[in-house]
């Protein structure tokens, strides 16, 4: 597998803080695949890893401003992609719980 080249995906992200949904685009075309395969492995459903790649990139988008290294956005992805599957895989424990109760 290649290694993403970080610096053409800080200029995209530094484009996206213009507000260039183009360079979004091309951020989301590069990176779901892994983001994907990721939500799948964690969550072990395959609707609940679309669910979990919608929300981690409506979450990027929103808050892409905040990154303050732009090259790190692969990594800041990662974050946000653990953190939506913990919480989905979370409330699906309580939801499951509650039923055998």
């Amino acid at each position: 597998m290649k290694d993403p080249d970080y610096i053409y995906i800080g200029k995209l992200v530094m484009a996206c803080w213009n507000d260039d949904n183009d360079a979004f685009a091309e951020l989301y075309t590069l990176t779901c695949n892994k983001v994907y395969n990721y939500c799948y492995h964690y969550l072990r459903d395959s609707y609940l890893a679309q669910d979990a790649v919608q929300e981690i990139y409506i979450s990027a988008l929103q808050n892409i401003q905040k990154l303050n290294d732009p090259t790190l956005f692969i990594a800041w992805l990662n974050q946000i992609c653990f953190h939506v599957c913990y919480d989905i895989s979370s409330k699906q424990n309580k939801t499951v719980m509650n039923f055998l109760m």
